[in-house]
């Protein structure tokens, strides 16, 4: 039954992966669905929507500061790549070389910063979490979000 879910998946991201690019993409995929999300900003719970369009996996927020994340495999660096937008036309650039992007450590790349340096997500049995650390007037901390599939 699994398999039957992927494929329709994976086939719209088809014309845009083959090979090994269309397997490293595919890791992506078992995080689509429908989630509950709250994190440590002190915003009330709210929906991510995360469907597969074109080469992107993207996940929509509907929160009261709602961002919109686009994922991908990049082939030509052979690194995962997302890319955050928020409201008022900010973004940040992040990637990881690590074999499983769902489970996995980031790297911070654009824009430059002090503020921000890495996250880890985890995946797991419907349940996805980021633990990042920043910098706040010289101290670190450390934010969390937690989502479940619904």
């Amino acid at each position: 039954m699994a398999v039957a879910v992927l494929i329709p998946a994976i086939a719209s991201a088809t014309p845009y992966y083959t090979g090994a690019d269309e397997v490293s993409f595919a890791k992506l995929v078992p995080l689509t669905g429908t989630y509950r999300c709250t994190d440590t900003g002190g915003d009330p719970p709210y929906t991510a929507r995360v469907k597969v369009e074109g080469a992107w996996l993207v996940w929509r927020e509907n929160g009261s500061d709602p961002a919109t994340e686009y994922i991908r495999w990049d082939a030509k660096r052979k690194v995962y790549l997302v890319i955050e937008t928020g409201n008022d036309g900010e973004y940040n650039v992040s990637t990881t070389t690590g074999p499983d992007p769902l489970n996995a450590a980031w790297k911070h790349e654009y824009p430059p910063s002090t503020m921000y340096s890495t996250f880890s997500t985890r995946f797991a049995h419907g349940e996805f979490s980021l633990v990042a650390k920043f910098m706040v007037k010289g101290k670190m901390l450390t934010g969390r979000l937690d989502c479940k599939k619904l």
